[in-house]
């Protein structure tokens, strides 16, 4: 019996999904997108490996791109046929879209990132790197080429130089933040497909340097550590309910990129965010108003890679199954069986006094809540001192996608 190929996708995206989709559902009617649809499914998803990935390992700091994670599978059900692609497209919860839906908004997304105001460098690059001989499709190939702007080359996968050009690949695309991706390739890996994405925004308004000072961050095992601390007394987008306090901090000069800081004020981080749900975070974004205020955010630094927690564990958990077994169906791909080995993700991230550098590297082998009120009248002027465990995410200001979603449990933590 002939064994099945694997590939390998290491893969770092940021999308905005633009303009509207004809598309037709499960039951063949046809109906119109509205243009907020995908990066919505995109919170969604991203919510479910937060959770999941989050109680793996619930003592360390989480750092992730669910847009990235989201889009490198996407581009996997260009590929897929029946139950493999079925569970995919509803781990993203894009059971309802076309594969033509899905690739138009991947293509007016990176053009759409690549145009932001020059406080704000979103780099996308994507590029397909062969085995010698892997009879990959022209139609995939094509559809990658077109929708993704994919570059490509064949290598020989034996060859020590075949990890280092990858590796070096990426290196340059991120600006030196993910230095390498892969340790090693497989010979039975036929096909590597990349994406890499690097982000820097500034602060639309900065943090004084001189007015960081240290102070006492609270962990989780009632201990305690001293932090530089970044403070900042000004009008800020505000949000506080009867469970947490909220910023939202834009970068730029048009605010088209923010990071939300949210922090629990009761229970703790993980317990909070597996209370929240897809349909709060959206009402959430919307229910900010401009307050003055004090804010206390420790600067912190982190990297985080898929090897210190188990993603392709959570995609099976989400119902994404098939895809890395034998019986995996991916005949838009290849004319070869080929089946997904790996699954993975490295993102790096800095956050200080001037805004955030951020690059995230995805490898894959093949409105409030129920009990959640807004208070009636916050406190004037507010006060957030970020002194504990917190959730923060980057999103587009335009469609609220998180194109990062994080949790620090100690600032102090690579």
């Amino acid at each position: 019996m002939q064994s099945k190929r694997l590939f390998l996708l290491v893969l770092v995206a940021v999308l905005v999904a633009l303009g509207g989709f004809i598309v037709v559902n499960r039951n063949k009617q046809i109906v119109q997108e509205e243009p907020a649809d995908i990066p919505e499914a995109h919170v969604d998803f991203g919510f479910d490996l937060l959770r999941l990935l989050g109680m793996q390992r619930q003592d360390r700091n989480l750092l992730f791109s669910p847009a990235g994670l989201a889009w490198s599978l996407s581009m996997t059900m260009n590929g897929a046929e029946g139950q493999t692609r079925d569970e995919i497209a509803r781990t993203l919860h894009l059971e309802n879209y076309s594969i033509d839906a899905i690739n138009a908004a991947a293509k007016r997304s990176i053009a759409h990132l690549g145009s932001l105001d020059q406080q704000i460098q979103v780099s996308i690059a994507n590029s397909i790197w062969l085995k010698q001989g892997y009879p990959l499709k022209d139609s995939f190939k094509t559809t990658m080429e077109q929708s993704y702007f994919m570059e490509g080359d064949t290598l020989d996968i034996s060859s020590p130089q075949a990890l280092q050009r990858i590796n070096g690949w990426v290196n340059e695309k991120t600006q030196g933040k993910i230095p390498s991706v892969i340790d090693r390739l497989d010979d039975e890996m036929g096909m590597i497909l990349l994406n890499a994405l690097y982000f820097q925004g500034k602060w639309k308004e900065p943090f004084r340097p001189d007015d960081t000072e240290e102070r006492r961050f609270s962990l989780t095992d009632a201990s305690s550590l001293m932090h530089p601390f970044m403070k900042r007394s000004d009008m800020m987008q505000y949000l506080e309910t009867k469970t947490f306090q909220s910023v939202r901090l834009p970068y730029g000069d048009n605010k088209e990129m923010q990071m939300v800081v949210l922090l629990p004020k009761t229970s703790d981080v993980h317990t909070f965010l597996g209370s929240i749900t897809y349909s709060d975070w959206m009402r959430w974004m919307w229910l900010y108003e401009e307050e003055n205020g004090t804010l206390l955010l420790p600067r912190f630094r982190m990297e985080w890679s898929s090897e210190q927690s188990d993603l392709k564990s959570a995609l099976n958990q989400l119902g994404m199954s098939q895809a890395f077994l034998d019986s995996a169906n991916f005949p838009g791909l290849s004319e070869e069986p080929t089946k997904i080995g790996f699954v993975g993700q490295k993102v790096s991230m800095e956050v200080n006094e001037e805004g955030t550098k951020a690059a995230a590297a995805s490898p894959i082998g093949f409105g409030i809540a129920t009990g959640v009120g807004i208070n009636s009248e916050p406190p004037e002027p507010f006060s957030m001192e970020v002194n504990k465990p917190f959730f923060f995410a980057i999103i587009t200001t335009e469609t609220q996608e998180p194109l990062f979603m994080g949790i620090v449990m100690n600032p102090a933590q690579d």
